[in-house]
């Protein structure tokens, strides 16, 4: 009986240790991921978002689970990819009439605020001209 007794305490710690080493890895993995800090497009940001990817990418399940801020780290990896397209792509502006024309259309001046589109003939002139009241009114209250 005493050679079990001995037998189940070493088991109890053995899994008291297992379970302390799981727990520091994890802290190790949500001290880096608490590092990031606010997300900007940068690379030293860009470098502590992938290290602690990759730190929580080796942890075990177990470990996995112990890390209490995974989302921050899924939350900065979306922020920076975010960052990252609005600088490769800069945003078109919001107001149609101030897009830039393409090699065949008309200059600024010749473009409807509303829709963004020329309206040339008598018919285009008329849908043109209440288009002009629709956008008047519209920044008037602030709508558009």
């Amino acid at each position: 009986q005493t050679l079990l007794d001995a037998i189940d305490r070493y088991n109890e710690l053995k899994a008291a240790a297992d379970q302390a080493a799981d727990q520091e890895a994890a802290d190790a993995v949500i001290a880096l991921i608490d590092d990031i800090g606010t997300v900007t497009y940068t690379d030293a940001c860009k470098a502590k978002i992938d290290a602690a990817g990759e730190a929580f990418g080796a942890l075990t399940e177990a470990q996995k689970a112990l890390v209490t801020n995974q989302q921050t780290l899924l939350d900065a990896i979306d922020r920076y990819n975010e960052l990252k397209a609005a600088a490769e792509n800069p945003e078109t502006p919001t107001d149609p009439g101030e897009e830039p024309a393409g090699p065949d259309e008309p200059q600024g001046g010749d473009l409807c605020k509303w829709c963004g589109k020329p309206h040339e003939g008598f018919f285009g002139k008329i849908l043109g001209f209440f288009h002009s009241i629709l956008w008047f009114f519209a920044h008037l209250f602030g709508r558009r």
